[in-house]
């Protein structure tokens, strides 16, 4: 028992260093999800099914979660055509607000915590950023995780990580 106090005690030592302070903990449960972000930076309730997280000394930096109600879209379609509809998704989302040369460099179904992941860059601004969408599928909700970055972002990475679906 020591020795598993111990462990929980290191790993929140080690996060709070990683992060460089405190962590807030957000907990959607009519959803079913958490994630854990630091203090310092600023989420917001986009919707009932959106959040956004960023920090608030880079603009580009954020992360965006959102859950989508109904059966998996993996069910409905090929993993050439799901590709296809996710990379449309993209090239729409940014052609909307000025985005130019959109280049996806990984557009494929994962293995683990996630389903399908897509790794991007684009031009927003002037500004080279490099992002990516990690999407996971229940049998009754969608989640995508997305994300944004004008450099590397190893904090952005650990929020990412920490999301995890609750009961």
């Amino acid at each position: 028992m020591k020795r598993i106090l111990l462990i929980i005690l290191v790993t929140g030592v080690l996060l709070l260093g990683a992060c460089g302070g405190a962590i807030k903990h957000y907990a959607n449960e009519e959803f079913g999800y958490s994630i854990d972000y630091p203090e310092d930076w600023f989420l917001e309730e986009i919707s009932p099914t959106k959040i956004g997280i960023r920090t608030g000394n880079i603009a580009y930096n954020q992360i965006q979660i959102d859950a989508y109600i109904g059966g998996p879209a993996s069910t409905l379609m090929s993993d050439a055509l799901l590709a296809v509809e996710y990379e449309n998704r993209l090239w729409q989302s940014f052609s909307t607000i000025g985005g130019t040369d959109l280049k996806v460099s990984v557009n494929e179904r994962a293995t683990g915590k996630w389903d399908w992941v897509i790794v991007f860059t684009v031009i927003y601004e002037d500004a080279l950023l490099q992002g990516g969408e990690f999407i996971k599928e229940t049998e009754s909700i969608t989640y995508t995780i997305f994300f944004i970055q004008s450099a590397d972002w190893p904090e952005g990475q650990e929020v990412i990580d920490s999301f995890s679906l609750v009961q």
